[in-house]
């Protein structure tokens, strides 16, 4: 039986105290520690002096400054939209902006070459593709370099890991992956509302690497595949329709293997984008067979 007359002892409250405080000197250590870093949570692009993060109209893109005049914009001296110029833009992710490729070999300048010896016509190409770019950044990309500009060619490189759409979080962009379903939204520290939840993540970096660390990666499901299919590829169609040019849509091939060596093998992602594709008239390429 509890003794009516007993009270806490007065230690108990500064025990209590003390804990409370450490917890917030490891919570700001912790924080501090993350802010000295170099490395940024899963799935968040920062704006740097390395990184341009630009939020448009048609979403947040972002671009790396490290010799981007020549690997982005290949045979355009002046201007891609110059009217005696045959300009390609090619869209996607690492493949084609290649990542790891020095910019006189990357995918820009060499199809600049290649298609200049082919053809009797100064080739320019475009090169809008970034590491980690999803469809929705990489339909930002496009409206931001063409906008009242056309274009002759697009080749735009899609794969599942794309359908999870990039958000603005300050200045800074970010993938919640399958956390944020196919509409990106972002996730809720400590139950915060939507609102607050997206100034936290923000501005502290502890949340932001809690939050982004336990988020699963991966592709979509089939379902999530087809229903993202069902608007971006008509989308991707209507965007090659506003600018002139004749749209190519591409898969990207096995990164693990040299690219004459690739082999055709079943992939239910490849046969649904190519019969997405074919509904919509629009040219398809798998290069990984």
């Amino acid at each position: 039986m509890v003794d009516p007359n007993w009270q806490v002892p007065p230690w108990v409250g500064s025990v209590l105290r003390a804990a409370a405080a450490g917890v917030v000197v490891v919570l700001l250590l912790g924080e501090l520690a993350l802010r000295m870093l170099p490395l940024d949570p899963p799935g968040v692009v920062r704006a740097s002096e390395h990184v341009e993060v630009q939020a448009t109209s048609w979403g947040v893109t972002w671009h790396g400054t490290l010799d981007a005049q020549e690997r982005r914009r290949a045979g355009c001296p002046g201007g891609a939209d110059a009217a005696d110029r045959l300009r390609v833009d090619l869209v996607g992710g690492a493949v084609l902006h290649s990542d790891g490729v020095s910019a006189e070999d990357s995918m820009g300048p060499a199809m600049q070459r290649a298609m200049g010896a082919r053809v009797n016509q100064t080739v320019c190409v475009e090169n809008l593709a970034e590491p980690g770019l999803p469809f929705s950044a990489q339909t930002a990309a496009v409206g931001l370099a063409l906008y009242g500009e056309s274009a002759d060619a697009l080749v735009w490189s899609v794969a599942p890991r794309d359908v999870w759409p990039a958000v603005a979080v300050g200045p800074d962009a970010w993938n919640f992956g399958p956390a944020g379903g196919l509409d990106g939204q972002a996730p809720r520290p400590m139950g915060l509302p939507g609102t607050a939840s997206t100034w936290a993540l923000a501005h502290s970096h502890l949340l932001g690497w809690a939050a982004m660390a336990s988020a699963p990666r991966g592709v979509p499901t089939a379902a999530q595949w087809d229903r993202f299919l069902s608007t971006a590829v008509p989308s991707m169609a209507t965007v090659a329709a506003e600018v002139g040019a004749t749209l190519l849509v591409v898969t990207r091939p096995d990164t693990h293997r040299p690219f004459v060596d690739q082999t055709a093998a079943a992939d239910p992602y490849v046969a649904a984008l190519q019969t997405h594709c074919a509904a919509a008239g629009v040219a398809f390429l798998d290069l990984s067979g």
